[in-house]
């Protein structure tokens, strides 16, 4: 490249640069609806995402196993949650298993104490699972089925 047409390439990239500093152009951003339950709380999550997505994972670690498009209905499982939870501070029967429940209708993480439910959806989302194709997924998948006891 000639020293010119280099010198004129930096000077517009230090514009641009300069020009998205300064907030020159607002990105148009959309955060995407989604919900989590887990049980017990911090252990084995789903996931689902406003375009019916899902995932498995375990805590915060970073494995995950996807779960197939329109497994779940993302409108009606947010409303069955949000039937079965409540906030964290209610008084909760204790000796229960205590799950938790993110809705994107409450900035409060809610508490769930349905154990069967939470469980049955774990299992569903396993049973639709998206077959793993690379090795890291293999091992995500194994670790995963472990950590959660899923078959």
């Amino acid at each position: 490249m000639p020293p010119n047409t280099r010198h004129q390439s930096l000077n517009t990239l230090a514009s641009l640069i300069i020009f998205f500093a300064a907030g020159g152009v607002q990105a148009q951003t959309t955060s995407a609806a989604w919900l989590s339950v887990d049980m017990p709380h911090g252990g084995c999550n789903l996931t689902v995402r406003q375009d019916n997505t899902a995932s498995i994972h375990f805590g915060a670690m970073p494995r995950w196993v996807r779960v197939g498009t329109g497994t779940f209905n993302f409108e009606q499982l947010a409303k069955d949650l949000q039937a079965k939870s409540y906030p964290q501070s209610a008084e909760r029967p204790s000796g229960i298993p205590v799950g938790s429940v993110s809705l994107p209708t409450s900035k409060d993480l809610l508490f769930i104490h349905d154990e069967a439910l939470v469980r049955s959806l774990l299992q569903r989302a396993w049973t639709a699972r998206v077959l793993p194709s690379t090795p890291q997924e293999i091992e995500d998948y194994n670790w995963v089925a472990k950590a959660c006891s899923l078959p």
